[in-house]
């Protein structure tokens, strides 16, 4: 079960209830694009390959959750360096990128932000997927520096992440309040991933049948 898959089908409780409390995105949808129409469109270089969108889009939606929800246990921020060192990344560097997520996006520059978010959105990809041959992922593996770990992109897709978040943070600042958090979870986030255990009497009825 994924909250997107749940969000999708119309029939699911939860988009019931998003729909009933939500029922119209329109004009949310309606300023963002408007806040896009006059983005210039830079087409990538043919020679350097199809850009890897999904890995840019992850980067992206964590930088900008990242700025709704900045606190200790916000959507980058619960990406400890504890992910890092599973794989296989030095502790102190490990250490040193989790003092940049302390520090929080709004006092980074905004390519350093976006290059840390890029390292979120690749563990929250890891966490979801568990693929550790993904070759994005796999890209994180073994770093002894900070700088390696952060620079492990190509400059074009930090590029994108920078300008599109910037483009999007006006948009979502109304959101930025105090005892907003971003991915929470809940007494019962586990139960429908949990199976019951049947009682005596069911498991004595399905003996006798």
């Amino acid at each position: 079960m994924t909250l997107k898959r749940e969000l999708e089908d119309p029939a699911s409780m939860i988009r019931r209830w998003f729909a009933a409390r939500l029922p119209d995105a329109k004009p949310a949808q309606h300023r963002y694009r408007e806040a896009m129409r006059g983005a210039d469109t830079t087409v990538p270089d043919p020679a350097s390959g199809r850009p890897p969108w999904d890995v840019i889009g992850h980067a992206i939606s964590a930088r900008i959750l990242w700025h709704v929800d900045p606190t200790p246990a916000g959507t980058i921020a619960s990406q400890s360096a504890t992910e890092l060192t599973s794989l296989e990344v030095d502790s102190s560097t490990a250490a040193e990128y989790q003092s940049l997520i302390d520090r929080g996006p709004g006092v980074l520059d905004a390519e350093v932000a976006a290059r840390v978010a890029r390292v979120g959105g690749l563990l929250d990809r890891l966490y979801r997927t568990g693929r550790r041959d993904d070759p994005h992922v796999e890209a994180l593996t073994g770093h002894t520096t900070l700088d390696g770990l952060l620079a492990a992109a190509p400059q074009p897709w930090i590029d994108d992440t920078v300008a599109l978040t910037e483009l999007s943070l006006p948009l979502v600042a109304e959101h930025r309040l105090p005892g907003t958090h971003v991915a929470p979870t809940f007494a019962g986030s586990r139960a429908p991933s949990v199976a019951p255990t049947p009682t005596t009497s069911q498991r004595a009825a399905s003996s006798s049948t």
